[in-house]
């Protein structure tokens, strides 16, 4: 599930928020209710490294990228079931 977010929150979050969840729903294992609860810990925790890591490193402007991120994330964490 951790290189599944990762895949989410970097080269799937290039296609549009609909396509890039839909593309990591896609690779979810099938009749596993705990995948997409699993994948949304991950996504959660995915995005708060990124932002951090992006606050601790130059050239990147964080607040642009905190822009892009943060409806991302929030997009896919709404879509998923809570655990």
């Amino acid at each position: 599930m951790r290189d599944l977010a990762l895949l989410k929150a970097g080269t799937l979050d290039l296609l549009s928020p609909a396509l890039s969840l839909q593309a990591a729903l896609s690779f979810l294992p099938p009749g596993s209710p705990a995948a997409p609860v699993r994948l949304r810990a991950y996504l959660a925790h995915t995005c708060l490294h990124d932002l951090y890591w992006l606050l601790r490193n130059d050239p990147y402007d964080f607040d642009a990228q905190r822009a892009l991120k943060l409806p991302r994330t929030r997009q896919a964490l709404a879509a998923l079931p809570p655990a």
